[in-house]
């Protein structure tokens, strides 16, 4: 639930902003199709450009297998202020159910 959510954000000590999409709008206009599925925005100039989207990692039923982390990569690369090497990478994980809204 987005309460549990909430506390465990503050459990974790996390820092950014967590989006509750109730009425899935975010969802629909990403275009997302999966969860869990990444978008990684980045604000260039205070506007936000969408810099990757897909899996978390290359194995999202292992976590003790995973080789290439994309999101790390990816934050890492902004960070550093490299070209993202991987920009997509399919989103593996549950269908997306669509609630009438």
């Amino acid at each position: 639930s987005f309460e549990q959510m909430k506390l465990r954000s503050k459990r974790m000590g996390y820092t950014f902003p967590y989006l509750w999409d109730q009425n899935q709008e975010i969802a629909i206009a990403f275009a997302a199709t999966n969860t869990p599925q990444v978008f990684l925005l980045n604000n260039v100039d205070g506007k936000f450009r969408l810099e990757y989207v897909g899996a978390i990692d290359d194995n999202p039923r292992d976590s003790e297998s995973v080789q290439i982390n994309f999101v790390e990569q990816a934050i890492e690369a902004l960070v550093d202020n490299r070209e993202i090497e991987i920009k997509k990478a399919k989103a593996i994980g549950c269908t997306i159910i669509w609630k009438d809204v």
